[in-house]
């Protein structure tokens, strides 16, 4: 999945075989040289996420990715909306959306 705002552009994959994705976020005007991120995502049997890694929080067109596609349980759920600030809801993605980042 590509994704794309008016200053930065990221993209996320999965290999459902493997249970591993990973994903990249990264500045168009410099292309990466002033802002830059990648990571690893690893997830369970059911294809729910249960480890990543490269930075501290996802970035949030992974988040929406990941909601978008089941890739979320309750337990990931539930630490989002607390990092977040945010209550637990079942509204998860219009809700992350609507935070400013």
């Amino acid at each position: 999945m590509e994704w794309e705002s008016e200053t930065m552009k990221g993209t996320v994959s999965i290999n459902e075989d493997r249970l591993y994705g990973s994903f990249e976020v990264y500045d168009k005007e410099t292309g990466g040289d002033r802002r830059y991120a990648e990571g690893g995502l690893w997830f369970d049997e059911d294809m729910n996420l249960k480890d990543f890694d490269g930075c501290y929080d996802l970035p949030q067109f992974v988040l929406e990715f990941l909601h978008q596609n089941d890739h979320l349980d309750e337990w990931h759920l539930n630490l989002w909306c607390k990092r977040l600030g945010i209550e637990p809801t079942t509204d998860f993605g219009r809700r992350i959306m609507e935070r400013e980042w």
